[in-house]
């Protein structure tokens, strides 16, 4: 199962009857976000090992909190997300509002932290919007397409925002398929159902291949512009991901 095709009803079913499998399950998720905080200053990259071991102990004493808040309302995987950055963020804030005191990694702490570093994710999510403003009238599709790719459950909203048009089969068609879970389909089943629903929004005739390599480009312009130039930051497709899920829940921010 790749990154993107997480099963969430096995993360479910792990959550409530082996919730240490679901950290074991979740490592690559820990390690992805730890390397975007190195990457943001947040933490040295020499922590990397230290902080997802603090990451790790704090997740285990959680769990039969997350066990008993987990509602079922998000992905497990997106629910998890938001508290691993929440884990990350409360250890840099503990080490900042204590002068002195030792780092992960026997450094002495900074004396102060910038508010970049501190509230980082929602600097991205900001400079995620203002990039996304860039799409204009492209933009409805760039955010369909973003949920498709990254395997978000579309809402009424985005159908009918990208095709006001359609008719209430082809709405129904598309919201049978992706209104719910479908981590388990592949690219290639995607293009199929939601490319000839493009091709009748928009008046023309292109290949599976061409919606693919749209996306593919599209992806890599954000990923760019997030990046800056020079580079700023070192976002790439899974970490892109991760700011997708935090933009369109920004209620699990706060947990």
């Amino acid at each position: 199962m790749t990154v993107h095709d997480f099963d969430n009803e096995r993360d479910t079913r792990l959550l409530r009857d082996d919730p240490q499998g679901l950290v074991v399950r979740y490592q690559k998720t820990i390690h992805v976000i730890v390397r975007k905080y190195i990457g943001s200053g947040m933490f040295a990259r020499e922590e990397f090992e230290d902080v997802v071991q603090a990451v790790n102990e704090a997740l285990l004493g959680k769990l039969s909190r997350i066990q008993a808040q987990y509602n079922g309302s998000t992905l497990v995987r997106t629910y998890l997300s938001s508290i691993i950055r929440n884990i990350c963020l409360k250890i840099h804030q503990q080490r900042t509002r204590e002068p002195k005191t030792d780092r992960l990694d026997g450094s002495i702490a900074a004396d102060s932290a910038s508010m970049q570093e501190k509230y980082v994710i929602e600097h991205d999510i900001l400079m995620f919007r203002v990039i996304l403003q860039q799409y204009d009238l492209q933009l409805p599709k760039l955010l369909l397409c973003l949920k498709l790719r990254f395997r978000i459950p579309l809402t009424p909203s985005d159908v009918v925002q990208y095709s006001p048009g359609c008719s209430e089969q082809e709405y129904g068609e598309i919201m049978a398929v992706f209104g719910g879970e479908y981590q388990a389909m592949t690219d290639k089943q995607i293009y199929e159902v939601v490319t000839p629903f493009m091709n009748k929004t928009e008046r023309r005739s292109v290949s599976h291949d061409a919606v693919r390599k749209w996306i593919h480009a599209r992806l890599q312009e954000i990923i760019e512009l997030l990046n800056g130039s020079p580079p700023t930051s070192n976002y790439d497709e899974e970490s892109l991901k991760l700011l997708v899920e935090d933009y369109f829940f920004p209620f699990l921010l706060g947990r």
